[in-house]
C-alpha cells in the first residue's frame, strides 16, 4: 500500500529543506544551472505533466515537431547547413557518448576509413 500523495510531497519538501540553493532567480550567478525563467519552468512542468514517449513521431507527434524546430534553430545559431543531421539526447552522459562517437567517426573519416562500410574492426 502506498503513501498518501500529500504526505509524499510534504516529506520530500521537509527532507530537502536546507539543502536547496536559492538558484531559481535570474539574479543567481553561481553556476550555469542557476536562474530559470518562469516560462522555462512552466514548459518543464508541461513536459512532465504530458509525459510523452518521444521515441518517434508516431508516439509523440507534437514532440517531433518541437524537436525539428529546435534542431533548425540550433543549426542556424551554430552556422550549420540546414540539411545537417542533428539529435537531442536524454542527458549529459548520453551527450558525452554521442560526442565521442561523432568525434571517432570524423577522425576515422579523415583517415579514409568509412565506418558504415568497413566497421570498426581494423580501423586505424
Amino acid at each position: 500500500m502506498g503513501q498518501d500523495v500529500e504526505q509524499v510531497i510534504d516529506e520530500l519538501v521537509r527532507d530537502a529543506e536546507g539543502g536547496i540553493l536559492a538558484s531559481s532567480s535570474g539574479r543567481f550567478f553561481g553556476w550555469v544551472i542557476g536562474g530559470t525563467l518562469p516560462v522555462a519552468l512552466a514548459a518543464d512542468w508541461l513536459t512532465s505533466a504530458w509525459d510523452q514517449s518521444a521515441a518517434s513521431n508516431l508516439t509523440a507527434p507534437a514532440e517531433s515537431v518541437v524537436e525539428e524546430v529546435a534542431g533548425s534553430w540550433a543549426k542556424e545559431i551554430l552556422g550549420l547547413p540546414s540539411d545537417a543531421s542533428f539529435a537531442f539526447v536524454t542527458g549529459s552522459q548520453m551527450a558525452h557518448a554521442t560526442a565521442l562517437a561523432a568525434a571517432r567517426h570524423r577522425l576515422l573519416q579523415n583517415h579514409n576509413w568509412d565506418v558504415e562500410d568497413m566497421g570498426l574492426a581494423g580501423a586505424q
